[in-house]
């Protein structure tokens, strides 16, 4: 970064700090060359940016010690350029976690270039109708730009999620319910008045996102109850009619497990926020999102002062 920089005069090249690891689409294991564990993660305004986030949180729970977190910053698209834009869908980040995108696809830079529009963030706070400036970019020039990305496989900077406070919870919410979000959200800060961000801290959290009884967890209690034999030929169907006691046994434990489940569920509500979808997903009637955090005040207070 020196060398790059050494002839730009509005750069002091001495306070670019030195970088001890280098991540360039690999899995961050690789990067870590040296298999360090670390408490935190920051990603200030970077998460959005990322084609496929749900591969970046596993990558991301490789490096992390056990109780480590993850500090976001992330864009409220409702006081931003992608003020037109449609929130994420959970469908999208699933397709691109299976197509294993490792730079913004077509798809991702025709969205975001197309609806980028200028606005007054002071304006889009007052006035639920307003939607900004012209889109700064027409469809042929984003046409261009998503066309040259495939072309010539160049990475070309998109935002390529679009979140309000309220559907960003959504999203690890359904991932969680996959089993494939290993975190819970320990603080959350919505977007103040005036400003344009939200704040999340993701802590790992490993209890078992499970609702339901599978196939192989029951089979693994009907082991517990006694049976021996093998499944998929009615023979376990056989033995629960012939053998009152393996029944009695087998449908005590199920009946045992589905509370388990119940209150493991239960539990996991209060591993997200509750917002209000009018305060935190809807444009502002004249009324600020607004769910403070002590514990997150005190953490953003820490950050900024000693990353100054």
């Amino acid at each position: 970064m020196k060398k790059k920089y050494e002839h730009d005069s509005s750069i002091d090249i001495e306070k670019i700090v030195h970088v001890d690891y280098v991540w360039n689409k690999e899995k961050f294991n690789k990067a870590i060359y040296d298999n360090k564990k670390f408490d935190l993660i920051v990603a200030n305004h970077v998460f959005e940016h990322f084609p496929n986030p749900v591969q970046w949180l596993q990558d991301a729970f490789s490096i992390l010690s056990p109780s480590g977190m993850i500090f976001l910053a992330l864009p409220d698209k409702r006081f931003t350029f992608d003020l037109v834009r449609k929130t994420t869908a959970i469908s999208d980040w699933l397709g691109w976690y299976l197509r294993e995108l490792e730079k913004p696809s077509a798809n991702q830079i025709l969205d975001h270039f197309s609806n980028f529009r200028e606005i007054s963030t002071a304006h889009a706070w007052r006035d639920p109708h307003y939607d900004g400036s012209h889109p700064t970019h027409d469809l042929r020039q984003s046409f261009d730009l998503a066309k040259t990305s495939v072309e010539q496989n160049k990475y070309i900077d998109a935002h390529c999620s679009v979140f309000t406070p309220y559907s960003f919870v959504f999203l690890v919410k359904d991932l969680r319910s996959m089993g494939i979000f290993p975190y819970r959200i320990s603080a959350f800060e919505s977007t103040k008045l005036d400003d344009i961000e939200f704040f999340v801290i993701l802590q790992i959290h490993h209890s078992s996102p499970t609702s339901q009884l599978d196939t192989s967890m029951l089979q693994q209690l009907a082991r517990t109850a006694g049976y021996s034999g093998p499944f998929g030929s009615g023979g376990f169907a056989r033995a629960l009619d012939s053998d009152p006691d393996l029944k009695y046994q087998y449908e005590t434990l199920i009946k045992e497990q589905q509370i388990k489940l119940k209150q493991e569920t239960s539990r996991d509500e209060y591993l997200f926020p509750q917002l209000d979808k009018n305060l935190h997903h809807e444009r502002p009637n004249n009324s600020a999102t607004n769910s403070k955090n002590p514990y997150l005040q005190y953490f953003l207070n820490y950050f900024y002062k000693n990353h100054k």
